[in-house]
């Protein structure tokens, strides 16, 4: 979480989606997706996540709930597919391919965008049906209470995967169309972020070197 990370800022890093939750997530996709010659480290420490007004008490459906999908959830599931990409070790061109990748998809009509969001919602629905699945199958000695959560979880993906407005993000204002049409501007916008990204970084690495230059002459 970004609460609890350092970033070493000396060489090219994805930016994080500038709204909505979930920011650091998408930040991890994206480093997972497009450096790979990254290198991460986990310290042996740990940071309570408490935010303020939230209850210390935690129902239990909501905690093995997984939709509705949030912008973030979509996004990942639209980025998923790039996995199966054969990015190489250039960053700054993988970003820009990801990118590249999201902005034609944001040029899609509405219908045909609306068709293509709720293809990969379901796509990493049923990926991760089959995950837990798996789970199940190698911890075959875990606690009852775990298996049962787990199945719990399994019937609640299946659910997701049959509601009709799986791809359209609950946490943007408005009715369904209205929210796709954001959705859709949102990723549009971020898709040419990813584009002109490694151009914005490496512009403000000179600004801050020049700003340096001239601090040092005075």
């Amino acid at each position: 979480m970004a609460m609890n990370i350092g970033l070493d800022t000396r060489r090219l890093l994805p930016p994080f989606m500038p709204v909505q939750r979930n920011q650091d997530g998408i930040f991890g996709r994206l480093l997972h997706l497009c450096f790979n010659g990254s290198c991460r480290g986990y310290a042996p420490y740990a940071i309570k996540h408490d935010p303020p007004n939230r209850s210390d008490q935690v129902d239990h459906s909501h905690a093995l709930s997984v939709g509705p999908l949030r912008v973030p959830d979509v996004l990942e599931a639209l980025l998923q597919p790039l996995y199966k990409w054969p990015f190489g070790m250039n960053s700054s061109s993988n970003l820009k391919v990801a990118g590249r990748y999201l902005y034609d998809i944001s040029q899609l009509t509405r219908q045909a965008f609306m068709r293509e969001v709720r293809k990969h919602c379901l796509d990493l629905t049923r990926l991760r049906i089959q995950h837990l699945k798996r789970c199940l199958n190698q911890k075959w000695n875990a606690p009852k209470y775990w298996k049962k959560d787990v199945k719990q979880v399994i019937a609640n993906f299946r659910e997701l995967a049959l509601q009709e407005n799986i791809g359209i993000p609950c946490d943007l204002p408005g009715n369904a169309e209205k929210r796709m049409v954001l959705f859709q501007e949102l990723i549009r916008k971020f898709g040419q972020l990813l584009i002109y990204w490694p151009s914005i970084w490496e512009t403000a690495k000179n600004y801050r070197r020049q700003g340096r230059l001239e601090a040092m002459s005075t």
